[in-house]
């Protein structure tokens, strides 16, 4: 759907979708902030942005597993981001995958040195 608008108008949408998230999430309503980055995913999925700020709403409303898959694709666009490590490190403790939390634990304090 996203591509076969004009790439302005589809650029648009997806950051009407991204605020529309963060005004929610700051509102604590969860639910309506997963579905508008939802939506802001499925027009543009590789945005880091969006895939960070979901994982976090994912994480705190008790779906740390879920989360952990949005996690693992922000670093791909940011991979020097030590907060985006810290998050994925935190989902995955408690998904219960210790060894994994800690390597990224570990990254994260790593990046936040340099």
């Amino acid at each position: 759907m996203a591509r076969s608008l004009a790439p302005i108008r589809w650029k648009r949408i997806v950051v009407y979708y991204l605020i529309s998230g963060l005004t929610h999430e700051n509102k604590g309503h969860d639910k309506e902030a997963i579905n508008d980055y939802e939506h802001a995913l499925s027009l543009n999925p590789d945005d880091w942005v969006t895939n960070a700020r979901l994982g976090i709403v994912l994480t705190r409303s008790g779906h740390p597993k879920v989360a952990i898959a949005y996690f693992k694709n922000a670093p791909g666009q940011r991979p020097s981001d030590a907060s985006i490590h810290r998050n994925l490190g935190l989902a995955l403790q408690l998904a219960g995958l210790s060894d994994e939390a800690q390597h990224e634990l570990a990254e994260a304090k790593s990046l936040d040195r340099h």
